[in-house]
């Protein structure tokens, strides 16, 4: 079982495209989890709108005092709620191209029997104040592991930009794809 997982809060007032982030994944997944903070605008029923079964809401509430970590702490809860052996993370800004979905698919099941694997890399495109510019800056990240091992000590890392393993925040031991992402920010 493929899962995936999402978190989300104030969609429609922050313009993320957060359907399209969740149908990108639902593509290849058996489920798709998504943390939903209590928000100031429609996003539960926007989210609830997709109206497929293999979407399952965790209504949340965050506590902003965490600040930074706040972001780590809801991914795990969402992580926390998979019931597949593989989960793909994706960020309410993020979409993971048609082809990408295919292929981080294919390479998890290619993976799966290696235990050293614990994570899938994807390459991103940046786009930045719309589709026209792609940022290229040393700034933006050109590969990120969004595709990870559940049920292990892996666990969303500061902002749940990425991931570590255990107390130590170890690096993940990741194999790279040609899985593409597009960050809209």
């Amino acid at each position: 079982m493929l899962s995936g997982f999402t978190i989300v809060r104030n969609a429609v007032k922050l313009d993320f495209p957060i359907v399209p982030a969740i149908r990108s994944v639902l593509a290849v997944c058996d489920e798709v989890v998504v943390n939903v903070g209590k928000s100031e605008d429609d996003t539960r029923d926007l989210v609830a709108s997709i109206g497929d079964p293999r979407v399952r809401i965790l209504d949340t509430e965050w506590d902003f005092t965490k600040k930074n970590i706040m972001l780590s702490i809801e991914t795990q809860r969402a992580m926390d709620a998979c019931r597949g052996a593989w989960g793909i993370y994706i960020q309410a800004d993020e979409v993971l191209h048609e082809t990408g979905a295919r292929i981080l698919k294919e390479k998890v099941a290619e993976w799966d029997r290696d235990e050293r694997v614990e994570g899938l890399l994807v390459k991103y495109q940046h786009f930045y104040g719309g589709f026209e510019w792609v940022a290229t800056s040393r700034r933006w990240y050109r590969r990120e592991v969004r595709c990870v091992r559940l049920g292990k000590d892996i666990r969303p890392y500061q902002g749940a930009q990425g991931f570590r393993v255990g107390p130590e925040y170890r690096k993940i031991r990741a194999r790279v794809t040609d899985a593409e992402m597009f960050h809209y920010g």
